[in-house]
């Protein structure tokens, strides 16, 4: 198999695959490939008529889900693939598996694989009208916050992520990695993928949001449509010392980037418990699932 390391130039070719599926893990998105290439490391391959990720995420040489409309060609693809690693006489191992993904898998070839659910990955997944309108008592917190916000920064401003911003926004990434401090290289892989996508924004399919106070870009996020229902959210950094700016920061993208989508889609925690935190403080509606497959054996 021919694995290719992933580059900005293969948007067009990632995008003819994607379209036509409806992915409900935002992992399947170019951006999302684009920003973590180098934290997974992702490489592809076309498989028959699907096309293949290949990753090395927490030390395990392993698949994504072939991405493809067909379902005969995903099967087409993963068998392929199975024969690939058994000839090199590696584990098989699929990540990033959904629970659509496990549906098709069993439907055609029950009891084939082993699931394992990788809590980290799972998706939070919000109602777009909860997360805009903050209505009803379990958002009283997140409204107390975005009014001590307001109070706090009559000035402050909402503006679209556009070419004029973005150095602003890579000195505000730079400024979060050293708030967090310490040798972590995944943060640091995170950073180099923001400011390798805010360098060629305008070649990606993202939108986004800046807060400016006083003059000063203090947070900026920005994400695109997932799949036909659902608007994704890729990344989003904002001075935590500033009360309430990520709710301001959030509603305003929700309300400006989102009109026509049911859900939003806010990524996974990895594990974190701070993150884990803050967005189940946002009460999802639900949490997508994330599973590895392996052979059963």
């Amino acid at each position: 198999m021919d694995f290719q390391l992933l580059k900005l130039e293969d948007k067009e070719l990632v995008n003819s695959y994607l379209a036509g599926t409806e992915p409900r893990l935002i992992s399947y998105n170019f951006t999302n490939f684009y920003l973590y290439r180098n934290w997974e490391p992702y490489r592809w391959a076309v498989v028959d008529k699907a096309l293949v990720f290949k990753s090395e995420y927490r030390g395990y040489d392993n698949i994504l889900v072939p991405i493809s409309a067909d379902e005969q060609a995903i099967l087409a693809a993963t068998e392929r693939m199975i024969d690939w690693f058994a000839r090199r006489g590696a584990e098989f191992i699929i990540s990033e598996v959904s629970d659509d993904a496990l549906t098709l898998y069993e439907k055609y070839w029950p009891g084939r694989f082993r699931a394992e659910e990788y809590r980290g990955g799972f998706n939070y997944i919000y109602l777009r009208d909860q997360l805009l309108n903050l209505s009803g008592r379990k958002f009283a917190p997140k409204r107390n916050h975005l009014r001590r916000f307001r109070e706090n920064n009559p000035g402050h401003q909402l503006l679209p992520l556009d070419a004029a911003m973005t150095a602003s926004c890579k000195q505000q990434a730079q400024r979060w990695r050293q708030l967090r401090g310490g040798a972590n290289p995944e943060l640091d892989y995170e950073l180099c993928g923001i400011i390798d996508a805010l360098d060629n924004f305008a070649s990606l399919d993202s939108v986004g949001c800046c807060v400016v106070i006083d003059g000063k870009l203090e947070g900026f996020c920005f994400g695109e449509p997932l799949n036909s229902d659902t608007f994704c959210v890729h990344i989003e950094k904002a001075n935590t010392e500033i009360a309430g700016i990520y709710q301001a920061l959030n509603q305003a993208f929700v309300r400006d980037y989102t009109a026509g989508y049911t859900y939003i889609n806010r990524a996974e925690d990895m594990d974190d418990a701070g993150q884990r935190r803050a967005k189940l403080s946002y009460n999802p509606c639900r949490l997508e699932k994330y599973y590895y497959l392996r052979l059963a054996q």
